[in-house]
């Protein structure tokens, strides 16, 4: 089948942390097909994780945040138009390693002769091979790395990868500088997280800071998104001394900066 795939699709819509643990299937298939045509849809803010990766021919943004503002017959609209345009890319394989509503009806009206996804409950209909998911018993790099494993197309990687500008890499290294930063120890402190059950208490992220700060001599630059400033400015005060607020960055910034933590 290998030689056959000129043109290959992989749709992952969200979000940000599932994309990136997603990378991985770019790099294999790419070894896999060298020369084929490997195009990446998902959703505009996670659109910046791919945005630069070297196995990628395109990077497809679907708008879902845009689109739910508009009334019904646009949205229509734009989904009618956005579903031929994907058809008319003539795919010969696409991967859904999303596996929700959307992304499964995305997968089966490109027409693709190949389309993997996922057993999940009412969508099996639109895939020509059916992946058993095992997304409660593996890591997800593995959940997503199945989906070759059902075409026996060799996995050689397992290593998610992020691909930053050099512009990222200065506007980082600036900020370090004009902090002083240079020579010292820097522990990142992420707070975030998308609902209550994943985060930490704010006490005991101060706690931690306090202890990495007296027993490493370590500055804990405390990372935030949109939306989050205010959590990491709490807990920026709590510690107090040895605490920094890392500046507000784009996606690929924050990138650049975890590079240096």
């Amino acid at each position: 089948m290998l030689p056959q795939l000129q043109k290959i699709l992989i749709i992952k819509l969200r979000a940000i942390g599932d994309v990136v643990l997603s990378t991985p299937v770019i790099e294999n298939l790419r070894a896999a097909v060298p020369d084929a045509a490997i195009d990446f849809l998902t959703e505009s803010p996670s659109a910046p994780i791919v945005q630069n990766h070297p196995g990628l021919n395109r990077v497809i943004v679907y708008p879902r945040q845009k689109l739910e503002k508009w009334p019904f017959y646009r949205r229509w609209f734009f989904d009618s138009q956005f579903l031929w345009k994907l058809r008319a890319e003539k795919y010969d394989l696409v991967l859904d390693l999303f596996g929700n509503p959307r992304s499964a009806i995305m997968t089966r009206l490109t027409g693709a002769p190949q389309r993997v996804g996922y057993n999940f409950r009412g969508r099996k209909a639109a895939y020509t091979t059916v992946v058993t998911n095992r997304g409660a018993e593996v890591h997800e790099v593995e959940f997503n790395l199945d989906a070759l494993r059902a075409l026996q197309i060799p996995v050689v990687s397992h290593q998610p990868k992020l691909f930053v500008h050099e512009e990222d890499k200065r506007f980082v290294q600036s900020w370090i500088e004009q902090n002083q930063l240079t020579d010292r120890f820097l522990i990142g402190l992420n707070p975030s997280g998308s609902w209550p059950a994943k985060r930490w208490p704010n006490e005991k992220f101060i706690q931690l800071g306090k202890r990495l700060r007296d027993e490493f001599a370590a500055v804990l630059v405390i990372l935030w998104g949109p939306g989050e400033k205010e959590t990491a400015q709490k807990i920026a005060d709590g510690i107090g001394k040895g605490a920094l607020l890392a500046p507000q960055t784009t996606l690929l910034q924050l990138a650049a900066l975890c590079q240096k933590l």
